[in-house]
């Protein structure tokens, strides 16, 4: 990527990742995008780290909050001594958990996701993010909860332009992305400012990332839809038709937190349940992150 990390660079994204792979990569993600205009090799300092990651804090405490809720629909178990190891400390591992039969089977499950690490025969939660995420009380206030629900909304829609990106380019160049993309797209859409001919003017002038980035979500669903077989969908495996309209009940719903008003919102959080309604966005997540 052309991107030359110091020593204190390094030291610093493995004390904000823990080492976590999904966290470097984000975290690499965002220094790429940071010099993303770079002619040649960029050497990365501490200091850029630091910086760069104080203004993408909120975008990894989404990210954090999907490994939590994925980890709580998989295995409801290691999720709670996570949680107990986060909010009372290692002690509670021998106290608490002493006589559960399968604390060793859960911690090494979480040493295997890179959550935790053994200090001797005690585990203990090896990232920062993790523990704040998880002391984090759950949002009651209208406010709070779309905050809540913008940050997991901001995700998918991230990580949908970025599988568009990657899949396609894996089976055609640049600018045959760029065409194929144009093609499927209907000539005019409400939500989207630019026209066919624009957005293709700006993909093969401005690059994929910004012809993605101008998309809205009914394009996204119909470039997924039309180029299924090339994403590398992931996630429990179910036919295409299912999976899109799932998508499509769920953009919709984003659209409501995104654009409507705070009455509307309410109702819909009424009708849904918030843990309900966030958790459908970080099952859509799923669909597009490894």
């Amino acid at each position: 990527m052309g991107l030359a990390f110091d020593d204190g660079a390094i030291a610093e994204a493995h004390r904000i990742t823990g080492g976590h792979p999904w966290l470097l990569r984000k975290l690499g993600s965002k220094i790429h995008e940071a010099f993303s205009d770079r002619a040649a090799t960029k050497p990365v300092s501490l200091q850029d780290v630091e910086q760069i990651f104080a203004k993408a804090m909120r975008s990894f405490f989404a990210h954090v909050d999907w490994i939590l809720k994925h980890l709580q629909n998989v295995a409801p178990d290691e999720h709670r001594l996570l949680h107990d190891l986060a909010t009372r400390g290692s002690a509670v591992y021998e106290d608490l958990w002493a006589d559960h039969e399968f604390r060793e089977v859960f911690a090494d499950h979480l040493v295997h996701y890179g959550l935790v690490k053994f200090d001797g025969n005690v585990p203990s939660v090896t990232i920062d993010l993790i523990i704040d995420a998880v002391k984090k009380p759950i949002a009651v206030d209208l406010k709070k909860q779309r905050a809540e629900l913008m940050e997991a909304i901001d995700m998918l829609e991230s990580s949908i332009r970025m599988r568009i990106r990657e899949d396609l380019i894996g089976r055609m160049t640049s600018l045959e992305a760029v065409d194929a993309i144009v093609e499927s797209i209907p000539r005019e859409a409400k939500n989207r400012p630019s026209n066919r001919e624009q957005l293709r003017v700006l993909g093969k002038t401005a690059g994929l990332k910004a012809l993605t980035d101008a998309l809205n979500w009914d394009d996204y669903l119909v470039v997924l839809e039309k180029y299924y077989d090339d994403i590398q969908w992931a996630g429990v495996a179910q036919p295409a038709r299912d999976r899109i309209d799932e998508l499509r009940k769920t953009t919709a719903l984003a659209h409501v937190v995104r654009h409507n008003n705070e009455s509307e919102l309410e109702k819909t959080i009424a009708m849904n349940g918030f843990e309900k309604l966030y958790a459908r966005f970080v099952n859509a997540i799923e669909y597009f992150t490894e």
